[in-house]
């Protein structure tokens, strides 16, 4: 039963971070290769399902973030950028917003706390959760083969697919590229 209301509950997260069916079978497989990782160490379902879950509003609210003030997603060519002048900039320019943004942080972290501390299930053996994670990756990088990563850049400016854009972008070698010059990596390449 709460198996149940932990998967019903983050595919509902999901969905609503997602805001378009269009990447929605990337995503679900992202997410399941987020649980299955969670499950090598954690050992239970429950756990690995909800943090899985927290991580998902997570990503999908810092994507929003800098959507709303940058009209760009979320992605990982953004995280080396963090403490180089992204996020000072935004605390001199939106005060308020990064007070928001450091409130749900801590919500966030007391909520994985909570789940790491109170939401034990049943242990999984250690076989079956290799074999999971084998299959999650077998399924993301599928999915990933079927949507593509030059689809998952064309919506970087779209307020949707927050989740999904972020998760691609982990898997896409476009976005881990050095430059070594002036240039806009989060535009289309």
């Amino acid at each position: 039963m709460i198996l149940t209301l932990a998967v019903v509950l983050v595919i509902g997260v999901l969905v609503l971070a997602e805001r378009s069916a269009e990447h929605l079978l990337f995503a679900l497989a992202a997410l399941f290769l987020n649980v299955a990782l969670l499950l090598v160490f954690v050992g239970d379902f429950e756990r690995a399902i909800l943090l899985s879950g927290v991580l998902a509003v997570a990503i999908a609210g810092a994507s929003i973030v800098k959507c709303d003030h940058s009209a760009l997603k979320l992605t990982v060519s953004d995280l080396p950028l963090v403490f180089a002048g992204t996020v000072p900039f935004f605390v001199l320019q939106y005060p308020r917003m990064m007070l928001g943004v450091l409130v749900g942080s801590l919500l966030l972290v007391f909520a994985s706390a909570a789940v790491l501390l109170y939401a034990g299930g049943s242990p999984i053996s250690i076989e079956v959760r290799i074999l999971l994670l084998t299959l999650a990756v077998i399924v993301s990088a599928t999915a990933f083969a079927v949507k593509g990563a030059g689809s998952s850049r064309q919506t970087l400016s779209q307020p949707r697919c927050f989740y999904s854009t972020f998760m691609a972008s982990l898997i896409d070698p476009a976005c881990w590229q050095q430059f070594g010059r002036l240039t806009l990596s989060d535009i289309a390449i």
